[in-house]
């Protein structure tokens, strides 16, 4: 069951790549404006998010609180995270 992702993704900033399968939800971000900084995205109905590599290996578990979850970008980076509903 797909769940909605969101926040405010700056496009001139931010462009997310959205892919989903059975178990989890995966979120791929690039930050396109050479800036570096945190970026909070509204996940309502997860549980639990991980930061993976872009060949998805496991980074670090991510926090998720009141239904966000932050994670901090540098400029022009990738990050990809896999989301776990509730």
């Amino acid at each position: 069951m797909a769940r909605r992702v969101g926040g405010e993704l700056q496009p001139e900033r931010y462009v997310a790549v959205n892919r989903g399968c059975r178990r989890y939800f995966r979120l791929r971000l690039w930050e396109r404006a050479g800036t570096s900084g945190p970026l909070t995205i509204a996940v309502p109905g997860y549980r639990r998010a991980i930061e993976t590599d872009l060949l998805e290996r496991d980074k670090a578990e991510l926090a998720i609180a009141n239904g966000e979850l932050a994670i901090q970008l540098g400029g022009h980076e990738f990050a990809c995270v896999r989301l776990f509903p509730a």
